[in-house]
């Protein structure tokens, strides 16, 4: 499969808003620390970003391999190859730490057995809150993700083009009427933010976009007037919706139900105008180098850059978030995250191709992170 660099441009954009969420805000009373916090506080869109990347991706994959005699060993075998190495070094490294009594990481003690079966975000959902301690509790959208993996492809795989999209919008609807009906049930916002089945929205957009850039070869979907008044208006509702005060955004029915399926929505002109045929000057953005190489990196990013975050605060000292934090949990995060991808994951996605060869072209680098919380 042709690797699309430009998806690797939005990686590292993602990424890099969701650093930007937990660690950077700024101090002082001024208008412009107020604003620029305020639009700080609204760069969790960027898991939201990763799950349509997620969709996009895991549906193209699986469309193109069809036709393979060893299409479901072979999706499986590759992305675990890809996703489990790394995060299960994190989880088991840390799963021993705590038992040798370290302080930072024995409030999640209890939880390690959810991170090592990803039923983590049901954990949340169930309890309607986060773990006290906060190096862990952005897997809830790896979580989401593994779920997605597990059935996805069996439809596919079985379904026609025509019922493929049709459960993709039955999931949209599903999440929206979900995340509805656990505002009307007074449950607190964790619960329809972080339970699979209220976050299935960012996921199936992602997969309409996969069938039709499958179909069609681009997203030349703006071209019809209709469709650029449904985006302006997604764009007006999610500037509103994003800028209003934080607390609201959790607990505002509107906000709460709406959100993700407006960012998600809104994130569909982006795609777009990147995986046009014809280049333009956000597709040559997206191609930079040093953006590619933070969306080559960005798995180990979103997997480490909590935990370190929790050393760099608790044990260091630096404040958090803030710009001193911020600066040098991107350059300890960006390190680690490349010695990792380079030394660590690298030899177990040699082993793709040897254990599960595809069709044509083989697979690129296509796991993408979420994180928010």
């Amino acid at each position: 499969m042709e690797k699309i660099k430009e998806l690797d441009g939005l990686r590292g954009l993602a990424v890099t808003a969701i650093l930007f969420y937990h660690a950077l805000r700024f101090s002082g009373e001024s208008a412009l620390a107020a604003w620029t916090n305020k639009i700080l506080d609204s760069t969790w869109i960027g898991v939201d970003l990763f799950f349509v990347l997620s969709g996009f991706l895991i549906t193209r994959i699986l469309l193109q391999s069809r036709a393979d005699s060893h299409r479901y060993k072979n999706f499986y075998i590759r992305r675990c190859l890809r996703i489990f190495p790394v995060y299960y070094l994190v989880v088991l490294t840390a799963w021993g730490i705590t038992l040798c009594g370290f302080k930072l990481l024995a409030p999640v003690r209890e939880i390690f057995p959810y991170h090592f079966t990803y039923t983590f975000n049901l954990w949340t959902a169930a309890h309607e809150m986060w773990p006290s301690a906060s190096s862990f509790n952005h897997f809830w959208s790896l979580c989401i993700e593994e779920h997605f993996y597990l059935f996805w492809p069996f439809l596919v795989f079985s379904l026609p083009i025509g019922k493929l999209k049709q459960a993709l919008f039955c999931f949209i609807l599903l999440s929206l009427t979900l995340r509805f009906g656990c505002e009307l049930l007074d449950f607190g916002w964790v619960t329809p933010y972080t339970f699979t089945l209220c976050r299935l929205d960012g996921l199936s957009i992602g997969g309409l976009l996969g069938i039709h850039y499958f179909q069609h070869g681009n997203l030349r979907i703006l071209r019809l007037p209709k469709l650029r008044l449904i985006f302006f208006l997604a764009a007006i509702c999610l500037v509103h919706l994003l800028l209003k005060d934080k607390q609201l955004q959790h607990e505002d029915t509107l906000s709460m139900v709406l959100l993700p399926t407006i960012v998600a929505i809104f994130t569909i002109p982006v795609f777009s105008v990147a995986l046009e045929q014809d280049d333009n000057r956000w597709k040559k953005f997206l191609r930079n180098p040093a953006l590619c190489r933070l969306g080559i990196y960005a798995y180990g990013i979103y997997i480490y850059h909590q935990l370190i975050h929790s050393v760099l605060h608790r044990m260091v000292g630096l404040p958090s978030p803030s710009p001193q934090i911020f600066v040098v949990l991107c350059i300890t995060t960006l390190v680690v995250a490349a010695l990792s991808y380079e030394f660590f994951e690298k030899p177990f996605l040699r082993l793709k191709d040897r254990f599960a060869p595809v069709s044509g072209k083989a697979e690129k680098e296509t796991v993408t992170p979420s994180a928010k919380a």
